[in-house]
């Protein structure tokens, strides 16, 4: 029986996932169970019979444990949950929990059973999850954000040390609270409810949502709210943002846009006003409207009077106009301020000390509670003011008292300007009186060209606006530069004086039509302003008729002569006989040459001519000039190489030129670029033996159709009928390729082609279905190809599914890629209805179905299939289209 039970023990010792020790007195090992041996990977013959403090090469000899073992067999016999740490070999670092009990065995007498929890991953753990807590405490207290946690039922948990900072409260009466408790209720707000107990409950988080609330401590504050629901902690974070300066920030800068905005539309609106009472009465308003007040005024002060004197002003139906004369002395205050030349701002007329009784009395009575005023000029004292009233108290911002003071200083800037623009028109009625008195044509303009003052003679020749700009009157004024190129409109002396420019002694430019056309001398220089811009012209115009007309005679054979070489695109040129340096090169050389005119023009010799021959046709070109000096006319070719590597060819005729004496002291030429004309002449010839291979390939056919046709019907009215319909196919496809050259040669024109010209196409457009893509088709297979379809669409017609009423058509077409074969064009012709009965087909082939099982394969390397069913012809040619690539 107790061995029995000493067996069952031990047994119990090796199912117990904890580790084990038995030891003795001597701290000899003498049990050890499963879960120890696997624990710290050891093996059970190392282990029992050893001192605990040798095992694992004395890795258990740990001080701590020593001390533990003494206290168990000297003291009171157990020991729990003592924690020793020690690195092993190989299993690494462990933390363990030992517990100890003294017993009683007959093997060993009196020794301890020592419990050893491996503690390691747990204190892992806890010291993991520590550090977490520690990084979030100190994540949240370094948000700048204002950070609120609450438990599920919206009792604070935490919050960070910017919400206390920004919320001006104490953590003690924080913590632990109901959120909407927070502040003596202050955080009671309707919005936070909503978010809190109804969008957050449904929602995971909520973003952005913006708050304003006034608390007592801080004033209002614009909050941006952001929520998010921890589950699993059951938890909420509400991340607070104070945007209150943010908002601000937004709302004056709204606010200076809107301003801007009207100083511009101010000025805009000023600057085209003349009038000075309506450029008073707009700026009222639109001063008014700015500031939403009741009334705006402009007002002056009358020195003789005594008397503010209001013109204009801008007003609502809730204050009567102010216009009238109000006495200085019931607005003392209004009058030193104009005194001092600074605006004058009164909050609240019932209480501003600013005021005098009587003064407070006078606005009292125009039910004015507020008013702003500002000098006009800053002059001192003000001769003028602008103002604004109020019917209501209202405290007016730096903002308010400059608006009304740029309102006033642009105001004052367009009164000036609209009295410098009336003593302008004044001047200019005396400067009329003397432009008038001048005997020649004389004129003024504006910054446009737009005459402003001129005499008789001048608006006889210029009525309204210089040439330049005047498109009914501009064809009337020519003028050419000293090559005798015509100047454009932009270079007429006043377009160029609106430059800026002085045109003196002037440019001389022909004025009317026909032959009774006369020269003019104009002259035009600017008038600046002291900036230095051009605010218009004076001009002048004198009569050179005559003595342009003398000197126009000596020129103008000159003249005709560039103007000619001008517009030839051949090259004109003429040289020196003796030193052969060119005098003249009209501009197509540039063209032909592809090099400067004016450089080659600037060589002493042929040198610079020469280098643009290929070396083989020099020579002979050197020779040919010595001859024309000599006195010799002669035309040769020779090639040159244009600087961008262009080869020419150039036909040169040149002549000598001889002077009175006789001797040839010139010499001219004409060159002529026949590179084009060459290059024509050889396609002739190209063109011109296709032609001829064509119309000998034309004659066999048609042979060739008159010897098949013959055969099939003999010397008969049908031999003639099929003759002409075939030979009328051969001349559509000679008509297509007439053409093919504009107007490429598809599949799709060609089978349109035969099937229109029997009249299948329109007629039984409902029967006959085609369809494929674009296919180009090569000249030299469109005839064989036009006469098979020919065949196919005549048989369809007398026999097959067009000679029925219930007949149908498909003609399909597609472009296929083969390896090796590279394109092909894949042809299904196939007709349905007919109903031939077995034994009804044809036994004898005729020529049509011969020159498509034949011809088609030999002429172009097709695949065919001709099939004649129950229902009709089928037939399906594959037609390869690249050059040189036919069916495998």
């Amino acid at each position: 029986m107790l061995n029995n039970d000493r067996s069952f023990s031990a047994e119990i010792l090796q199912t117990i996932g904890v580790a084990l020790l038995a030891i003795d007195r001597d701290l000899k090992v003498f049990v050890a169970n499963e879960a120890f041996l696997r624990q710290f990977n050891v093996r059970r013959e190392d282990t029992v019979g050893c001192c605990l403090f040798d095992l694992g090469n004395r890795q258990w000899d740990i001080p701590e444990l020593r001390t533990l073992l003494d206290k168990a067999f000297q003291h009171n016999g157990f020991i729990e949950n003592y924690r020793v740490e020690q690195t092993f070999e190989s299993i690494g670092r462990r933390v363990m929990l030992l517990n100890a009990r003294r017993i009683q065995t007959p093997e060993a007498g009196e020794g301890l059973l020592l419990a050893i929890a491996d503690d390691t991953e747990r204190d892992r753990l806890q010291f993991e999850l520590e550090g977490r807590i520690e990084f979030a405490d100190k994540l949240i207290d370094s948000v700048r954000e204002a950070l609120l946690v609450l438990h599920w039922d919206l009792r604070v948990h935490s919050a960070n040390q910017p919400f206390f900072d920004l919320f001006k409260v104490d953590r003690d009466k924080t913590v632990g609270r109901l959120v909407y408790e927070l502040g003596n209720g202050q955080w009671d707000i309707p919005e936070l409810r909503v978010l809190l107990e109804d969008i957050l409950p449904k929602a995971e988080a909520f973003d952005d949502y913006e708050v304003r609330h006034t608390f007592e401590a801080i004033g209002t504050r614009v909050m941006l709210l952001n929520g998010r629901r921890l589950d699993h902690l059951n938890l909420i974070v509400l991340a607070i943002r104070d945007v209150t300066n943010q908002r601000a920030d937004e709302g004056r800068r709204r606010e200076r846009d809107r301003r801007r905005e009207y100083t511009l539309t101010l000025s805009q609106t000023l600057a085209d006003l003349s009038d000075s009472r309506e450029i008073q009465e707009t700026a009222c308003r639109l001063l008014g409207r700015i500031l939403d007040v009741a009334s705006a005024q402009y007002s002056v002060l009358d020195p003789l009077r005594h008397a503010i004197v209001v013109a204009h002003d801008g007003y609502r139906e809730s204050m009567p106009s102010l216009v009238g004369e109000y006495p200085i002395a019931n607005y003392p205050a209004h009058a030193a301020a104009l005194q001092a030349g600074r605006p004058l701002a009164i909050d609240d007329v019932e209480t501003s000390p600013l005021l005098s009784e009587r003064e407070r009395e006078e606005l009292l009575g125009l039910s004015i509670r507020a008013a702003l005023s500002a000098p006009v000029t800053r002059d001192r004292p003000a001769s003028a003011s602008m103002a604004v009233f109020s019917g209501k108290k209202r405290q007016w911002s730096d903002d308010d008292i400059a608006l009304v003071q740029e309102t006033a200083d642009r105001t004052w800037v367009a009164l000036g300007r609209a009295r410098a623009d009336a003593e302008l028109r004044e001047r200019e009625r005396q400067l009329v009186s003397l432009v008038n008195g001048v005997p020649a044509a004389i004129a003024l303009t504006d910054a446009t060209g737009a005459v402003t003052l001129a005499n008789a003679a001048f608006k006889a020749l210029v009525p309204t606006v210089f040439p330049s700009r005047d498109r009914e009157r501009i064809s009337l004024w020519r003028a050419w530069d000293e090559d005798g190129r015509s100047v454009g409109p932009s270079e007429f002396p006043g377009a160029r004086a609106l430059r800026g420019e002085r045109i003196m002694p002037g440019i001389e430019m022909l004025y009317g039509t026909g032959a009774s056309a006369v020269w003019k001398q104009v002259t035009s220089v600017p008038i600046l302003d002291e900036r230095g811009t051009v605010t218009g012209t004076v001009s002048a115009i004198a009569d050179i008729d005559a003595l342009k007309r003398s000197q126009q005679a000596l020129r103008e054979s000159e003249t005709r002569f560039r103007q000619f070489g001008a517009a030839s695109s051949d090259v004109l040129w003429i040289r020196n006989a003796h030193t052969l340096r060119w005098e003249y090169l009209s501009p197509a050389f540039e063209t032909v040459y592809g090099g400067s005119v004016a450089e080659v023009m600037a060589s002493e010799n042929l040198g610079s001519w020469l280098d643009f021959m290929v070396r083989e046709d020099r020579e002979h070109a050197e020779a040919s000039i010595k001859r024309v000096g000599a006195g010799e006319h002669l035309t040769f070719e020779y090639r040159i190489r244009r600087p961008d590597g262009q080869l020419r060819w150039i036909r040169d005729t040149d002549f000598p030129m001889r002077g009175a004496d006789g001797t040839v002291n010139r010499i001219g030429g004409i060159g002529q670029d026949v590179t084009e004309q060459k290059g024509v002449s050889h396609r002739m010839e190209v063109m011109v033996a296709e032609l001829q291979h064509r119309t000998r390939n034309l004659i066999a056919v048609v042979r060739s159709i008159a010897r098949q046709t013959m055969s099939h019907t003999g010397p008969t009215g049908a031999f003639r009928e099929e003759l002409d319909h075939r030979l009328a196919a051969l001349a559509r496809v000679q008509g297509l390729l007439s053409r093919s050259d504009e107007e490429p040669i598809t599949i799709a024109a060609l089978v349109r082609m035969e099937l229109d010209a029997l009249g299948l196409h329109d007629r039984d457009a409902a029967r006959v279905a085609m369809s494929g893509p674009p296919v180009r088709l090569r000249s030299t297979m469109v005839q064989t190809l036009a006469l098979a379809v020919h065949e196919l669409a005549t048989n369809a017609r007398k026999y097959g599914a067009l000679s029925r009423d219930d007949g149908h058509l498909d003609v399909t077409w597609s472009l296929e890629r083969l390896e090796g074969r590279g394109a092909s064009l894949h042809l299904e012709w196939i007709e349905h209805g007919v109903e031939i009965a077995p034994g009804n087909t044809p036994q004898r082939r005729g020529y049509g179905r011969e020159l498509i099982e034949q011809a088609l394969p030999y002429s172009l390397g097709a695949d065919v299939t001709y099939e004649l069913g129950p229902e009709g012809v089928r037939c399906v040619i594959d037609l390869p289209l690249d050059k040189g690539k036919k069916p495998g």
